[in-house]
């Protein structure tokens, strides 16, 4: 795990916290954001992961992850 990787981590982990907060609060109708940042989350780990560790293919599972939350997101907008 490099800089960027830890870094980029931690300011994806408090966007996504303070995304939540104030949509679930304030906007209910921007709820579909909450999705997107935990998509936007797990795409940038599946990145990191797969550029830097390949031999531990961790980043399989981060991509089925961000694909599932992807179809939850889908599911949401069409109910």
């Amino acid at each position: 795990m490099n800089q960027l990787h830890k870094y980029g981590e931690k300011a994806l982990y408090y966007l996504s916290i303070i995304v939540m907060v104030i949509t679930m609060l304030d906007f209910h109708h921007l709820r579909i954001f909450i999705f997107m940042s935990l998509i936007i989350s797990f795409g940038f780990q599946t990145f990191m992961e797969w550029k830097y560790a390949k031999e531990s293919k961790q980043y399989i599972l981060n991509a089925v992850s961000c694909g599932l939350i992807m179809i939850g997101a889908i599911v949401y907008v069409l109910l």
